[in-house]
């Protein structure tokens, strides 16, 4: 699989992290950085945050109203995951990397 085969994944963070959470192990780092791959990504049009101040991604928030979804881009996270995997001593390819970023983006439809 190449990087123009790869598509998109729109998510919020908090479904993606959890997607995820057997690559970055809760590690706040991880997911710290995972956030900002996920921020890179544009709003989806059906995203609304109605409490601005108290809104955080990172945690569920639908019962405030606020919800936002984003279109993560495949070559960012497949790049996030080859980072965090060769920082724990399990280097995958980039052709690995981006076959994970399409196993979650199945969990999507």
């Amino acid at each position: 699989m190449n990087q123009t085969q790869a598509k998109p994944i729109i998510c919020t963070f908090h479904d993606l992290s959890r997607a995820l959470r057997s690559v970055h192990m809760g590690v706040k780092a991880d997911v710290d950085r995972l956030h900002d791959v996920w921020k890179m990504g544009a709003p989806t049009p059906g995203s609304r945050v109605l409490q601005p101040k108290i809104y955080d991604p990172r945690v569920p928030q639908g019962h405030l109203g606020n919800f936002e979804a984003r279109i993560v881009f495949p070559s960012a996270l497949a790049t996030w995951a080859q980072d965090v995997l060769q920082r724990r001593g399990a280097a995958i390819t980039t052709d690995q990397a981006l076959r994970l970023v399409s196993a979650v983006s199945k969990a999507w439809g």
